[in-house]
């Protein structure tokens, strides 16, 4: 199992959508909680597309996972929301780059099929807690 770093006031919350779209309001909602906590936040690039009751092409939710993942100044990765649609994203994961790169990742919901498979492919625990929405 790889270790990963404690959350300490300062670092950064990466928060992209991977199940049900959120929208814009929800997603300043969670930017000023985190914020007004002590952290920074990142919004990943897809968070606010929607595909009838997908965040979004499947294609773009990894894409936002993986930049989350591989950007070295985001300590936590969260989910906005649960819903719909997360395990569309499975065959398109890259465990490896997961692996490479352990952090704190949180969700709850529809997301439990993501932590599970990182946690079970990547080895890097997963934490079923909120949703950033939440």
């Amino acid at each position: 199992m790889n270790l990963i770093k404690k959350l300490e006031k300062g670092d950064c919350i990466g928060i992209f959508s991977s199940s049900s779209p959120t929208n814009e309001d929800a997603v300043n909602k969670m930017k000023n909680y985190f914020t007004e906590g002590g952290y920074k936040v990142k919004i990943a690039a897809h968070t606010l597309e929607a595909n009838s009751f997908m965040a979004g092409e499947a294609a773009h939710r990894v894409e936002d996972f993986h930049s989350l993942i591989s950007d070295p100044t985001v300590a936590l990765v969260m989910t906005a929301n649960g819903g719909e649609s997360a395990i569309q994203m499975l065959s398109l994961i890259d465990f490896d780059l997961v692996s490479r790169n352990p952090k704190i990742i949180c969700g709850m919901s529809d997301p439990t099929s993501l932590m599970t498979a990182i946690t079970s492919k990547a080895s890097v625990p997963t934490f079923h807690g909120p949703n950033g929405y939440n």
